[in-house]
């Protein structure tokens, strides 16, 4: 085997050692909680690095009957990145979720309560879009 001898182990452990670092650290993560209203919280994270990119954003768990959109989100948010921003919220309705239904209790539908293209945000609705959009 090609790395089966000691002396062959030593550059590739090095070689590897290099790579792990410089990913490492690529990027970096801060996180924190949006309050919702009603006593209601999320998780937000961010990773960004040195390096000029853009700014992607990915919001799972509006629809509270599709967790696949939550679960998604929740694993991109360990991704790395190499260049520009991104901006992960895995439950935006983490009320829908844990009830399994499509809307928020006495909130309804949260992808009907942002504002629409050219509004502000006082055309939001309910306190969990005003909080997602501010």
């Amino acid at each position: 085997m090609l790395f089966s001898h000691p002396s062959h182990r030593l550059p590739l452990m090095l070689l590897l050692a290099a790579a792990w670092a410089g990913s490492a650290a690529a990027d970096t993560l801060t996180s924190g909680w949006i309050s919702l209203g009603s006593g209601t919280q999320t998780p937000y994270y961010i990773r960004t690095t040195a390096v000029p990119g853009p700014t992607v954003m990915i919001v799972g768990g509006v629809h509270g009957d599709e967790p696949g959109g939550a679960a998604a989100a929740n694993q991109i948010r360990t991704w790395s990145i190499t260049k520009g921003t991104l901006v992960v919220i895995p439950s935006a309705a983490p009320q829908a979720l844990d009830a399994g239904t499509r809307e928020i209790p006495l909130e309804g539908n949260l992808n009907r309560n942002f504002p629409g293209v050219g509004e502000s945000i006082t055309a939001t609705t309910g306190s969990t879009a005003t909080a997602l959009w501010a």
